[in-house]
């Protein structure tokens, strides 16, 4: 039985970070201030209710108009990037800045071996993932041999061949 299988990747939506460093706090006083006396000399008439949520909408409002946001990165968003595969990426990082600012052969060696470790970890990491996806979506009764086990990659597709057992 041969079987085209892509893995699904679930992305998480993009949120919204506000950068707090860069907020225009002297136009959100002057803002609240205006608010202040609007809602102080209309406040006699409303209830509780009411009163909270015209606070809470001006406060909404000037995080909006005045505290920029930037959306989270969805670069690094793949379910097998466990944290220790991301801390050996780091780690491959800084060996590779410091390789390339001192030109030392044993900094070019420890990187290049850093780098190999790397690479194997982050296929084993991917391939257990893929396995744990194909396992757990297999139907009662059907088993895989490791003998018979082989995986073709050809382009985005990955080829599986299945021999069955009869339980």
């Amino acid at each position: 039985m041969d079987m085209c299988l892509k893995a699904q990747i679930n992305k998480k939506p993009q949120r919204r970070i506000p950068l707090w460093s860069k907020a225009n706090w002297d136009a959100m006083k002057a803002d609240t201030v205006t608010f202040c006396t609007e809602f102080l000399d209309s406040g006699v008439s409303r209830d509780v209710e009411s009163n909270w949520d015209l606070l809470a909408t001006h406060l909404r409002s000037i995080q909006d108009k005045h505290i920029p946001t930037k959306l989270t990165s969805t670069r690094h968003n793949v379910p097998w990037l466990t944290s220790s595969v991301k801390r050996m990426c780091r780690k491959k990082r800084r060996l590779y800045r410091r390789a390339k600012k001192t030109q030392e052969p044993r900094h070019k060696e420890a990187f290049e071996i850093v780098q190999s470790e790397t690479q194997k970890a982050l296929k084993k990491a991917h391939w257990s993932y893929v396995n744990g996806i194909l396992f757990d979506g297999l139907e009662n009764g059907d088993t895989i041999t490791a003998a018979h086990d082989h995986f073709v990659i050809m382009g985005s597709c990955t080829l599986m061949h299945f021999q069955r057992h009869a339980s």
